[in-house]
């Protein structure tokens, strides 16, 4: 207990004394030895990475926000009855598989077509093109158990498809060389 190390990223909200957290700089885990509930301010800031993480004070993060305030960081089904080992993270990276694909093949001259590199943000701080996505996400959470379940499964198995779409793409591109 509090000595856990976690490979999933959770929110932060849920860390403890004694868990470990991952140096950017170095790879190692190391002990959480105080925690200081210092929040200035409250909102969702999740800048778009192309993995999906970065280095906040010098320790790896999820670039994306988390829906479950105290989950572990993994999605439950049929309530809290079954962990399905799969990480909101995972969730959130492989949904914006096509999205990466399209900031990754914007070679045009015109202005309107760089989509990625002209993000836009609603007054929450959401990704505009994300801002259904999470209305849906939110009208989720408010449903029962089993029909939560019911409409998560078949969203997994197709972002299982996107997954193994781009680790293929990345693997060609390992060995062929870039493909842009």
């Amino acid at each position: 207990a509090g000595t856990k190390k976690f490979t999933v990223p959770r929110p932060a909200g849920t860390v403890r004394v004694g868990d470990r957290l991952l140096l950017a700089k170095t790879g190692t885990w190391i002990p959480v030895l105080k925690i200081e509930n210092n929040v200035r301010s409250r909102g969702v800031y999740a800048p778009f990475t192309r993995h999906g993480l970065l280095a906040v004070n010098g320790i790896v993060v999820s670039s994306y926000v988390s829906f479950e305030e105290n989950s572990l960081g993994t999605v439950t089904l049929f309530g809290e009855l079954f962990d399905s080992g799969i990480s909101y993270q995972w969730l959130a990276h492989t949904f914006t598989v096509p999205r990466r694909w399209l900031c990754l093949s914007e070679h045009s001259s015109d202005p309107k077509m760089k989509i990625c590199s002209s993000e836009q943000y609603s007054e929450e701080g959401i990704a505009t093109w994300l801002v259904f996505s999470h209305q849906v996400v939110a009208w989720w959470k408010e449903q029962n158990r089993f029909f939560r379940t019911l409409f998560i499964i078949p969203i997994i198995v197709a972002l299982m498809c996107f997954a193994a779409v781009e680790s293929l793409t990345i693997w060609m591109a390992e060995i062929y060389g870039s493909l842009s």
